[in-house]
């Protein structure tokens, strides 16, 4: 990636961040229960029995896609949630969400939960600071969600979810950016691909 790029993404980050940590509580929770309810409504859709959610960290205002934890297990799916195991990105599989525990600050599943292989998943919830109409996101810059991206769809399909206020018509991109299947906000959901 060239320092361009580099710059250009932390700038847009410090601005993103900040523009989401304003929103109220009230419209935070709003607009995090329309997506919730379009995520319902595109499932039911499009059933998927294997889906990878991933804890919101409210201090941040991450949509907070909880309630969907519920709705999918009532619905018979298995839920798992994003790991780091040995410097091995990927997700295991999660009983509930009281396997979830605090590490370097993002809850992940406990050391008992089993990480999946590629292939075992039919959905992933991506969270993003901003995305663009056609499935690009800006992430916090780990690189997380583009190497597992890169790893387990096909054929799971991914979901970008951010409120509208985050849209871009353009994001720096660089070449190992993964663009998102579809993009989520409270106004419904977009195909991007």
């Amino acid at each position: 990636m060239s320092s361009s790029t580099d710059a250009s993404k932390l700038a847009l980050r410090a601005d993103l961040k900040r523009a989401r940590a304003a929103l109220s509580t009230q419209r935070w929770r709003e607009c995090s229960r329309a997506i919730v309810t379009h995520l319902e409504r595109h499932l039911d859709a499009n059933p998927a029995s294997r889906v990878a959610l991933y804890a919101p960290l409210e201090a941040r205002r991450e949509v907070d896609v909880r309630p969907l934890d519920g709705w999918l297990r009532a619905g018979g799916a298995e839920v798992a949630y994003p790991a780091l195991r040995d410097a091995t990105a990927g997700f295991a599989w999660v009983p509930s969400v009281s396997a979830l525990t605090i590490r370097d600050k993002f809850p992940e599943p406990d050391a008992s939960c089993p990480m999946l292989a590629p292939g075992e998943l039919d959905a992933i919830i991506v969270p993003a600071l901003a995305a663009t109409r056609d499935g690009y996101r800006l992430g916090y810059g780990s690189g997380f969600y583009d190497r597992v991206l890169s790893t387990f769809c096909p054929p799971a399909t991914s979901l970008c979810v951010v409120f509208e206020s985050q849209m871009r018509m353009r994001l720096p991109v660089a070449e190992h950016d993964i663009r998102c299947h579809f993009v989520v906000t409270e106004h419904g959901v977009r195909h991007a691909l």
